[in-house]
Formats: C-alpha cells, structure tokens, sequence
C-alpha cells in the first residue's frame, strides 16, 4: 500500500505542471480558435510539425539515451559530464540541420505556408536550437525528480505556445505573427532557463569512449522510431494539405488537442514510469504488473468520460472547428494506447533493444499511410481520424507482442484486452449512432458499466488507497 501512495504522489507531482497548462490551454482555446481561422491554424500547425520533426532527428535518440543511462552511467564520465556530452552532440547536429533549413527556405516555407517566406524558415531553424536546449534542461529536470523546476519550465513552455498565440490573436491573427511569437518565446526560454540550470553544465577536457559508444548504440537506434513516431502522427496532416485544404488541417489539429486532453494522466505518468522501471524492474516486477492494470483501467475510464462529456467539450471552440465532434473520439484512442504501450512494452527498454521499436512503428505507420490514402480521398477529415485511431491500436498490439518476450507486465489478458475493447466500441458507437444522442449515450453509458465490471478487483483496490485519505480529512474537519 505504501508502495501504492509513494508512485502515485510522485505522478501527481509531476503532472501537476501538465494539469495547469491545461487550465491554461482550456481559458485560450475559445479565444485562439474565434480569432484564428482554421487555414491559419492549419499553417501554424504544420510549423509546429515540421519543427517537431527536425528535432527528433538532432536529438540523435541521446535524450532518451541519458534517460537510461542517469543510473547507470557507461563511462568514466559524472552525471553533468554525461549531460553536456549529449546535449552537445544534439546542438552539434542542429546547427547542422539548421543551416540546411536557411539554405532550403523556399522548400521548408513551401511546406508550411505555400509561399517563399524566408522569415518562417528563419524561425524554424532557431527553434530547433532552441527547442533542444529546453527539452535537455527538462529531462534533467526530470531525473532530477526536480518536481519544481520542471514544473516551471512545463508551465513556461505551454505559456509561450497559448499566451502568446491569444495576443498575436488580439493583435493580427496570422500564421506569420504566431510562428514569430513562439520563436522569440522559445528563445527567450532557452536563454533563461540555461542560466538558472548553469550547474548541470560541466566542463568536458576528455573523451569518453564508453560512454559515446552507449548512447551511439541506445539512441541512434532510436533515430528511425522516432522519425517513424513523427511521420504516425503527422500523416494525416500533410494528406489532408495533399486532398482537401488547410482549413481541414486546422479543424483536424484542434480535435487532436481536444483529444490529447488524455495527455493529464499519459504526461504525468510517463514522465515518472521510466525511471520508476529501470530502478525498479529487478526488485518489483508485481508493482509494475499491477501499475500496468491501474494505467489501463484509469486511460480507459478517462476516454470513455471524455466520449460522454463531448457536447461541453466542444462549447469551448468556435463554431468553424465544431465539425470534428463526431470524429474526435478515435483520436483518443492514439493518447491511450501509446500510455498503455508504455507499461506493456517495458521489456524492449530494459533489454536494451531500442531497435525493436522500429517494428511497433513501422507497422503502425504502414497502417496508417494504407488507411488514410485509401479513406481521405474519399471522406476527408473523418479519414485521418479513423487512419490514426487504427494505427495507434496496431502500434500497441505489436509493442506489446515484442514487449512482453523481454519483460512480462499482464498477468490478466482478457482483463487488459475487455478494457480495451470497452473504448473501442464506444468510439465506434460515437460515430455510427451520432445523430441518435439517447441510445448513444445509453450505449456509453452501458459500456462504462462494463469495464467497472472487468475491472471491480482494480476499483476496490483504489477504494481502499483513497480512503484512509478520505476518512483523515473528514476527522481534521
């Protein structure tokens, strides 16, 4: 029980940040999508996609290799040694990339704009120095289990990204303005925050081959998923921009941020999950099992919640973007199986096989470019949605399939997979029986019912967490 409480509060704590740049996100949101329209939001958002892509392949997977090896250090290197060696190889490599952008400004500023705009790929090529500077300082933050520092940078971040598209929006609510907002935003940021995590750099006079050598094999691995990652989440973007407008981009990226309101729980957890496994896996193998039955419960329950509540959703967004209601719910399933996959596919990590997850994702991706040629031709924005729900359940079967090889987390398959199926049928009632609001909800509801039933061993044991809380609190009053 003690165990219990003890990962709880440290993912409470760490989503804290996440649960107020939502509050943040949830007070902007009706005023960014009333004064942007959706073609201008499409070509902000492909920005932002484009940025996100350059920088997983600077990273060069070393993030995610630091993260393993905080621990364990390979080398001969100290914690800050082994920080600034990575986080230098990373700005090595996108000054690197950053200067191929300045030089190919008309086709970058093509892809997000449609015009020769030399001041946008400008933009992008600082933010991607920039954008690596903070999520270094963010992971070391992390591992740190530096719940305050993180939180500020979080929280800063997500201010950048809404409070200064809501005063562009007031001001002249263009895509140019926003891109040029966010990358003063995002440079200030890294300047700051370097100054205030001055510590964590070190002065590096040797080279470690070990250590170079563990994080070349952990992370450039990495380098394909990541990118594979990428090209899941965003093809439906660019086929949207390829068949029907950038109208449908903005309409189909704001259901996703609806949809990524699952993001709470995944953000929080996820951040505290992977360093809880590697300094735990030896020791705790029933812990894990039994947060994997948690995580799967509580994902499921959140969608199924969000899927019932969408009509008051959906008030918060200007009417232009209100389309994507009927559609949104299969965008809940990619937050939900990723979060899932985190606890199912454990075992590729701890064996330190990082190229198995090209498998996870080039399934995943394979799906999702089959099913979106084939449905967005032919039903439009509806196609991306339906093309990244199918995929998101594809990349959890196979991780899960080659994760629990290495590492078992589900004692109760047909406990994990009722679940599952629960959020399944409820995105596939939302859609098919959209206009028939009583026998949908009634649907919904029964389906909710349900995964209380699979799941009654889990709720009684969360009774039993949250209770002597309860009842401790009512004694103090």
């Amino acid at each position: 029980m003690n165990k219990n409480n003890s990962f709880i509060k440290n993912v409470i704590g760490f989503s804290i940040p996440t649960w107020i740049s939502f509050v943040i996100s949830f007070l902007s949101t009706p005023i960014i999508t009333r004064l942007f329209v959706p073609a201008e939001m499409g070509r902000i958002n492909l920005f932002s996609t484009i940025l996100n892509l350059l920088m997983l392949i600077t990273f060069l997977g070393f993030d995610q290799a630091f993260v393993r090896f905080y621990k364990e250090l390979p080398g001969k290197y100290t914690k800050n040694e082994f920080f600034t060696f990575a986080l230098s190889s990373s700005l090595i490599f996108g000054i690197l990339v950053s200067t191929v952008v300045l030089v190919m400004s008309d086709f970058f500023s093509l892809q997000i704009s449609g015009t020769e705009n030399f001041l946008i790929s400008a933009c992008l090529s600082v933010s991607v120095i920039t954008n690596i500077i903070l999520k270094y300082l963010n992971v070391y933050s992390r591992m740190e289990r530096n719940i305050v520092l993180y939180s500020i940078q979080t929280i800063s971040i997500t201010i950048v990204g809404k409070i200064f598209f809501v005063i562009v929006a007031l001001w002249n609510p263009s895509h140019e303005n926003a891109i040029i907002a966010l990358t003063l935003g995002y440079l200030v940021l890294s300047v700051v925050f370097s100054l205030v995590k001055k510590e964590a750099f070190a002065k590096i006079t040797y080279f470690d081959k070990s250590s170079a050598i563990s994080l070349a094999k952990f992370g450039i691995p990495l380098i394909p998923v990541t990118v594979l990652a990428w090209m899941n989440n965003s093809i439906p973007q660019f086929m949207l921009k390829e068949f029907v407008d950038y109208s449908a981009i903005g309409i189909y990226t704001n259901a996703v941020a609806i949809a990524n309101t699952m993001n709470l729980i995944q953000t929080g957890f996820s951040i505290y999950w992977i360093p809880y496994v590697y300094a735990n896996y030896r020791d705790n193998p029933k812990q894990i099992q039994k947060i994997h039955r948690y995580v799967t419960f509580l994902m499921c329950t959140a969608g199924i919640f969000l899927i019932f509540s969408q009509n008051v959703i959906y008030l918060l967004l200007g009417e232009a973007y209100r389309s994507s209601k009927i559609f949104f719910p299969f965008l809940l399933l990619s937050p939900i199986a990723f979060t899932i996959a985190e606890t199912t596919g454990i075992g590729i990590g701890i064996s330190k096989r990082s190229y198995l997850n090209i498998f996870s994702f080039s399934a995943s991706t394979f799906t999702n470019i089959s099913v979106s040629l084939y449905l967005i031709p032919r039903i439009g924005i509806h196609g991306a949605a339906i093309s990244s729900g199918v995929a998101a359940l594809v990349l959890l079967l196979v991780k899960t399939f080659i994760g629990e090889k290495y590492y078992v987390t589900i004692t109760n398959y047909f406990q994990t997979l009722g679940s599952i199926s629960t959020i399944v049928a409820a995105t596939i009632v939302n859609y098919f029986i959209f206009s028939n609001s009583l026998l949908k909800y009634s649907l919904i509801i029964g389906l909710a019912l349900l995964l209380v039933l699979i799941n009654k061993d889990i709720v009684s044991e969360l009774f039993n967490i949250i209770k002597p809380h309860y009842t401790s609190r009512r004694k103090r009053l």
